[in-house]
């Protein structure tokens, strides 16, 4: 995925959290998603489902009722995230930062 699309889906999902016509929520199934930026992003109700994830950095992310659900979170970093009602059920969580 190039970063310019990146940049425009989590615009899209800003504007769904804001309730705005032009918003829609990011819903990513069996992504390759491995070491990207979500440091100080927006994510809350965004789901990533079996998703790999690996080395991505999600420092100061609002990650509230995420849904990880079966997605590789290896080598991560999460330092100072929201995670209030993450759903990580089935995920790799292993050598978290």
């Amino acid at each position: 995925m190039f970063l310019d699309e990146l940049s425009r889906i989590l615009d899209e999902h800003e504007s769904y959290l804001k309730n705005e016509q032009d918003g829609k929520q990011i819903k990513f199934n069996g992504k390759e998603l491995k070491r990207i930026d979500f440091r100080n992003t927006q994510l809350s109700k965004a789901e990533f489902v079996k998703c790999n994830l690996s080395g991505s950095t999600f420092k100061n992310a609002d990650l509230t009722d995420v849904k990880f659900s079966y997605s590789n979170l290896e080598y991560c970093d999460f330092t100072n995230a929201k995670l209030t009602g993450a759903d990580l059920t089935g995920a790799n969580l292993k050598t978290l930062s």
